[in-house]
């Protein structure tokens, strides 16, 4: 379990190991939380787009930028 959980950088409570105990099933749960990270990663770089272009229109530095850009991932 840990090894699957360490290849693909997820996690999954250990309840659902007891709740999906089929392969399949735990299949199904790491393709779910697999696709949940992925639309969470889109809606990341999206916002980071968003502001760089708001920062940019209002004439911030670079600087400026970088700094916003580094609050956001913190």
């Amino acid at each position: 379990m840990t090894r699957i959980l360490e290849h693909f950088t997820i996690e999954i409570e250990l309840e659902t190991m007891f709740d999906e105990p089929t392969v399949a099933r735990l299949v199904k749960q790491v393709e779910e939380t697999l696709q949940i990270g992925h639309a969470e990663s889109n809606a990341n770089e999206e916002s980071i787009d968003e502001l760089e272009l708001l920062l940019q229109e209002r004439g911030q530095s670079s600087e400026n930028i970088e700094k916003e850009l580094n609050k956001l991932n913190s």
